[in-house]
C-alpha cells in the first residue's frame, strides 16, 4: 500500500529525447552552420599523416574535372573488383570522399585516393547525371611527399593493400626522386628500410612476369616476388615467366615456390650432351605419327636393347625401314 500511494519521483534530469540518426551530409550542413571553419571528414582527423600541413576543404567536383595521378598507390585493377564498386555506387551512392589536390591547369584536380570510385563511375555509371558530381577533400599547400603519404594511408584504410601494390608504388616514389632514399620513405611509410627493399622486388621483375603478377595479385606476396626476381637474373626472364605461371596454376605457396625455383635452376644448369647414357629414357617423335615412349639400353659387349610404347602400326614401319638403313649404311 505503502507504494501504491507514493507520490511519483521527479526525474533528476530533462525527459529522455528521441534518437535521431543524421545522415553525413545532414552533420556536414550543421557543422558548417556552427562555424566559419572549413568542414574537415572526421576520418582525415583521425587518419592524417603527421606532415600534413594543411587541412582539406570539402567540395563537390565533377567527375570530367578529376585527373588521374601517375604516383597511384593501385597498379592492380580487378575487372571485378571495379564492377562491385559499381554496384555499391549505384544503390549507396559515393559515401566516403576521396581526397584531391590542385593541378596546374584551372578547374581540375588530382586524384591522391578514390581511384577505384572513379574509375567505377566511368565505366559503368557514366550515363547516369546523379553520378556527374561526387564529394571531395581538397588538399592544398602539401609537397609532394606529404601527397604521397596521404594516398598511401587512405589506400590502405579502404581496402587490404596488395603486396604489388605496396611495391610498385615505393619503387615508383623513389624512381621519381619523391624520396631521395630508401630510409627517408621508411620513415615517411612508418616502416623499416628492410620492408621497403623487400617489397620493392616487384619493380624489378620483367615485364612477362610482372603482368601475370598484376592480373592475379592475390597469388603473390614478396617472397614469391623475391623468388621470381632471383631466377630471372639466374636463368632469365622466360624461366622466371614459367614459374610465375606455376605459382597461379598450382597455387605454390612460398616454400614451394622456392623448391620449385631451386629445381628449374638444377635443371638449366645442367650441361646438355648429345650423347644420350645408358639406359636413358627418351622421346621419340615421328611425323604424323604423334609421340612415343621408348628406353635404349646399351651394353659393353655391343648390344643394344630397345623397348618402345605408343607407336602406332606406320610408325612401327617406320622405325624398322631406319634401323635397317643404319645397318646397310654400316654406321
Amino acid at each position: 500500500m505503502a507504494e501504491e500511494n507514493a507520490k511519483p519521483r521527479k526525474s533528476m534530469g530533462l525527459a529522455a529525447r528521441p534518437q535521431t540518426t543524421l545522415s553525413e551530409e545532414e552533420i556536414r550542413s550543421r557543422a558548417e552552420s556552427l562555424t566559419d571553419a572549413p568542414y574537415e571528414h572526421p576520418m582525415d582527423q583521425r587518419y592524417k599523416p603527421e606532415t600534413a600541413s594543411a587541412a582539406g576543404i570539402a567540395i563537390e567536383v565533377r567527375i570530367t574535372q578529376l585527373m588521374d595521378n601517375p604516383l597511384n598507390p593501385r597498379s592492380a585493377y580487378l575487372e571485378a573488383e571495379v564492377m562491385a564498386m559499381a554496384d555499391s555506387i549505384r544503390k549507396n551512392r559515393v559515401m566516403n570522399p576521396l581526397h584531391i589536390v590542385t593541378t596546374d591547369k584551372p578547374d581540375t584536380y588530382t586524384i591522391l585516393s578514390g581511384h577505384t570510385r572513379v574509375r567505377a563511375i566511368r565505366q559503368y555509371l557514366a550515363d547516369d547525371p546523379r553520378f556527374d558530381t561526387v564529394p571531395a577533400i581538397l588538399h592544398r599547400h602539401i609537397n609532394l611527399k606529404e601527397q604521397a603519404a596521404i594516398a598511401f594511408e587512405e589506400n590502405a584504410r579502404r581496402s587490404e593493400q596488395r603486396p604489388v601494390d605496396v611495391g610498385l608504388y615505393w619503387a615508383k616514389l623513389l624512381r621519381e626522386g619523391v624520396f631521395a632514399t630508401t630510409d627517408e620513405l621508411a620513415g615517411a611509410m612508418h616502416t623499416s628500410k628492410s620492408t621497403v627493399s623487400r617489397m620493392t622486388a616487384f619493380a624489378a621483375l620483367a615485364e612477362g612476369p610482372l603482368n601475370l603478377v598484376l592480373g592475379d595479385p592475390d597469388a603473390f606476396t614478396f617472397h614469391h616476388a623475391a623468388h621470381i626476381n632471383a631466377l630471372q637474373k639466374s636463368c632469365g626472364a622466360e624461366t622466371a615467366l614459367k614459374l610465375a605461371e606455376m605459382i597461379v596454376h598450382y597455387g605454390l605457396s612460398i616454400r614451394e615456390s622456392e623448391r620449385t625455383k631451386a629445381s628449374l635452376e638444377r635443371v638449366l644448369a645442367q650441361p646438355q650432351s648429345t650423347h644420350r647414357p645408358s639406359g636413358a629414357r627418351a622421346i621419340i617423335k615421328i611425323d604424323g605419327q604423334g609421340t612415343a615412349v621408348g628406353k635404349i639400353t646399351t651394353h659393353a659387349d655391343g648390344r643394344v636393347n630397345m623397348a618402345v610404347t605408343g607407336l602406332t602400326e606406320a610408325g612401327q614401319q617406320q622405325l624398322i625401314e631406319a634401323i635397317k638403313n643404319v645397318f646397310a649404311k654400316g654406321e
